[in-house]
């Protein structure tokens, strides 16, 4: 048994050697962290800057009709005589003069 107790006194580390090790690992995770960190904040900001993009066109895509029939109502408004148009435009009701004024 003491060949054993002696084997292992040989491949056991130090505590001086686990405090080296702990601190190695220590920084390690923390520089891992900071890598991490401005990674994640790379992509989260990618991802928003993507879904702002995304809601701007969806929002102007969705209005194309909105704009149609403001265009067709502008027209009938020159066709009969009219001095304006009712349209809307992301919901806010607008008036277009459907005269130009000399």
């Amino acid at each position: 048994m003491n060949t054993t107790v002696a084997t292992l006194a040989q491949t056991a580390i130090s505590a001086d050697g686990a405090k080296n090790v702990s601190l190695i690992v220590g920084i390690a995770i923390i520089v891992a962290f900071v890598v991490v960190a401005l990674v994640a904040k790379a992509i989260i900001m990618k991802i928003i800057s993507v879904v702002i993009i995304v809601a701007i066109g969806f929002g102007v895509w969705s209005q194309r009709d909105s704009i149609d029939d403001c265009v067709n109502a502008v027209r009938t408004a020159v066709d009969t005589g009219s001095e304006a148009a009712a349209c809307t435009f992301f919901g806010i009701d607008l008036d277009v003069p459907a005269t130009v004024p000399n």
